[in-house]
């Protein structure tokens, strides 16, 4: 059984007719999930406002700009500041190594379909452009910047909540403001998140590196350049049996400590595989897509079962694409014999 899930490549220019498009869609659906919890466990706009002025100025006038299109109200401005959003769960595994004679960020992304906009946009917001997984429709699930700097992210295992911003908006405000890991590494340590999370760095010079990110406390860097779903503290253990974390992260510290250093087809073929490639989509982290960011050449390939779309800064295709997610691995599979490519 295979189900489909449709993927829009698109490109916005600020509050242009493509995002409010966007907006129209998808805001029903996150204003029920936004007040689920009902007005009053969410923040005022005046707080929203002020925080992330306090926090992340450099994203104050896009902010602006995209809380000033038609049919943006309170409730709406309040969710587009991700500050104290309701908490959210995903499962990801992510890497970041020298593949085939350079520095790549590759990463599978495991959540429910229904819940996933299916957006990959290009935006030239403040001057900077980025390439990147759009969610909570203008934050960033993972994603590329033209100075080369790769990012992504991966939930930290925990049911710990605090006063901070929801991931995405974090990994928006990296991917803006941000040239090199040691630079976001910094931004991170910064700026408060409301839940745990794991985001791995690579950037043009190789420097591959985790930070876990968790409520109330420092950013924790670690050496080692991949990532699955849990932390070095307190963890929910039941998730982390149900997600395989720490299968997943065997399978990738195998990766990074390999003698020699895996090609981009030795990645793609064990992103193809469980424990890396999950089927549990009526779990909710069922593998949407996986991704290869490599920050020197500027470009993303985007990579499903036999299907690869490669998008880039010098040639980025405004397209629909609808894919195939099946249920279970396929019999045969023409994964590292060709793909099906979109021209």
């Amino acid at each position: 059984m295979s189900r489909n899930l449709s993927f829009n490549f698109v490109k916005y220019d600020r509050a242009d007719t493509r995002w409010k498009a966007a907006f129209d869609k998808f805001w029903p659906a996150y204003r029920r999930w936004y007040l689920s919890e009902g007005i009053a466990h969410r923040q005022t706009f005046v707080a929203c406002e002020k925080s992330l002025r306090a926090h992340m100025p450099e994203l104050f006038a896009i902010y602006q700009d995209l809380i000033s299109a038609q049919g943006v109200d309170d409730t709406a401005a309040r969710f587009l500041s991700m500050y104290c959003p309701p908490a959210y769960v995903t499962g990801c595994s992510q890497i970041g190594l020298w593949s085939s004679g350079q520095p790549v960020l590759f990463r599978s992304y495991d959540y429910s379909p229904r819940l996933f906009e299916g957006t990959v946009a290009l935006t030239n917001w403040g001057n900077t452009r980025v390439i990147s997984t759009i969610d909570s429709l203008w934050g960033c699930l993972d994603g590329i910047n033209e100075f080369g700097l790769a990012v992504s992210l991966a939930f930290g295992g925990s049911r710990a909540t605090g006063v901070g911003f929801g991931i995405p908006i974090i990994l928006r405000y990296v991917l803006q403001t941000c040239d090199t890991t040691q630079q976001a590494i910094e931004a991170l340590n910064y700026v408060p998140c409301h839940m745990a999370y794991n985001i791995t760095l690579n950037d043009c010079s190789g420097d591959a590196r985790t930070v876990e990110i968790a409520p109330g406390t420092r950013a924790k860097v670690l050496e080692r350049p991949y990532a699955t779903n849990h932390q070095s503290a307190k963890r929910w253990e039941a998730y982390v049996a149900l997600a395989r974390s720490e299968e997943r992260a065997s399978v990738l510290e195998d990766l990074s400590k390999a003698t020699h250093r895996p090609t981009t087809q030795d990645l793609f073929a064990s992103f193809q595989k469980p424990p890396l490639r999950s089927y549990a989509y009526n779990r909710g982290f069922g593998t949407l897509y996986s991704c290869l960011m490599s920050p020197r050449a500027g470009d993303v390939d985007y990579i499903w079962d036999t299907q690869l779309i490669s998008q880039s800064f010098d040639d980025f295709r405004e397209m629909t694409v609808t894919v195939a997610l099946s249920d279970a691995p396929r019999t045969s599979s023409r994964f590292l014999h060709g793909f099906s490519s979109v021209e």
